[in-house]
């Protein structure tokens, strides 16, 4: 589990240098204005005590981990108490109808705040104890993050208004530590948990996400408070007319006929090169889409009913069929033939660009795990399918999965196999 916690503090680091904490930090605005973001934080707020009291929480349980996690939620069950008395003490509870405060609550000014606390409990309501203490640790260190700055506003504050501001103020810094454990033996307890490979993998990909929309947080956060300081941020790149999620083929493809068209377009794409999907998957790195060379026709529209694997072009030599002689080729063949057409062609792809967040007021706004920001009139989502489907089948976690079963024919000599669904991974 070190490795785990290791990982959480270099993901803090990075959360701490979000433009919502330079906005904080900036003393040149009021320290009011500075928390006027506070309304918009309510929906989260007020459903983190609920969140701890019956979700997080399990009792009784014989399980050490589930015990540390008890013990922490009676401490954070009750924070939102601290956040109502403080938006009264900003001045933040204005005497409004009901009806425009829940227009409010449930508006777009507040729909990434939702978001996050239902991630939240659709994560919690699933996880393992160990699970839960991953997704506890990362919450609770953006928190962290978050109070250490909000402190040093409520600081200023306090030298022209002497409050006590519970929810924003030292005194929540003081008690939320960023860690579940609260002793030397449960620290102990927690570093020692072993995980093998696969599980940190999981773990790790837990953290990011996690990372990942208290990001998105803090984004609303700053718009709300100060929605110019998005749009003038020095990190925002030129305005696109289209921007495309992917340079698999789909992405590929859109960018060729944009850029043939004189359109203004960018591809921002996670890995390292085009077409990684395929790095990893078919599992036998074999494709099941033909790839016939010779029809018996000169018309190259009939050839390219048979060649199921070449992207669209103007080019004859950007055909996927003088890249394998094959008939069902290699997946290395073909992530070459992609990044050999993005290159070919001069396609604008930025890669190492995994996206965060997406927002859309008059035109997108899109912003990568950097910080940049992105504008577009329109975003297109070109990254495949993500994530395996599992049915509701009683008992289908007994099953194993295409993503893990193991491709070696000998573990399988004399067995009987049964494969659900007879999509492309079945067939393969």
């Amino acid at each position: 589990m070190k490795e785990i916690l290791a990982y959480i503090e270099q993901k803090k680091h990075e959360f701490s240098q979000l433009p919502f904490f330079d906005y904080l930090r900036d003393q040149s605005i009021s320290p009011m204005q500075r928390l006027a973001f506070a309304p918009c934080a309510a929906p989260f707020v007020m459903s983190f005590g609920e969140l701890n009291r019956s979700v997080f929480r399990d009792e009784p349980t014989d399980d050490p981990i589930q015990k540390i996690i008890n013990k922490h939620t009676y401490e954070d069950d009750h924070h939102w108490i601290w956040f109502l008395e403080d938006l009264e003490k900003l001045g933040l509870n204005p005497s409004e109808p009901f009806t425009n405060t829940l227009r409010f609550l449930w508006s777009e000014k507040t729909s990434v705040s939702r978001y996050v606390i239902n991630e939240l409990y659709k994560l919690v309501s699933r996880a393992s104890p160990i699970e839960k203490l991953v997704i506890i640790e990362a919450t609770e260190t953006t928190g962290n993050v978050f109070l250490s700055v909000s402190s040093a506003v409520v600081k200023e504050l306090q030298l022209h208004l002497q409050s006590e501001y519970r929810y924003f103020g030292s005194s929540h810094l003081i008690v939320d530590t960023g860690h579940t454990y609260c002793s030397p033996a449960a620290r102990k307890t927690i570093e020692d948990i072993n995980l093998d490979d696969k599980t940190k993998e999981e773990y790790i990909a837990l953290v990011k996400h996690i990372f990942s929309i208290f990001s998105e947080l803090t984004y609303e956060f700053l718009n709300y408070s100060d929605p110019d300081r998005i749009s003038t941020q020095e990190n925002v790149s030129e305005n696109y007319d289209y921007l495309i999620i992917g340079a698999g083929p789909a992405g590929l493809q859109l960018g060729y006929f944009l850029g043939s068209m004189g359109r203004k377009y960018i591809i921002l794409e996670a890995g390292e090169s085009s077409g990684t999907f395929f790095k990893k998957f078919p599992r036998h790195k074999k494709l099941i889409s033909v790839n016939k060379r010779y029809t018996g026709y000169d018309d190259p529209e009939i050839n390219l009913r048979w060649d199921w694997n070449s992207l669209l072009s103007d080019s004859q030599e950007m055909r996927f069929t003088n890249y394998s002689k094959d008939y069902f080729p290699y997946t290395d063949r073909l992530v070459e033939y992609f990044n050999d057409f993005s290159n070919h062609f001069d396609l604008n792809i930025k890669y190492n660009c995994k996206v965060d967040k997406i927002l859309k007021d008059k035109e997108f706004t899109v912003t990568d795990s950097q910080g940049n920001l992105y504008t577009s009139s329109r975003v297109i989502i070109a990254t495949g399918l993500s994530k395996a489907y599992l049915p509701e089948i009683p008992g289908i976690e007994l099953a194993e999965n295409y993503t893990d079963v193991s491709i070696n024919p000998e573990d399988f000599t004399n067995q009987k196999v049964l494969i659900i669904g007879k999509g492309n991974s079945g067939f393969e």
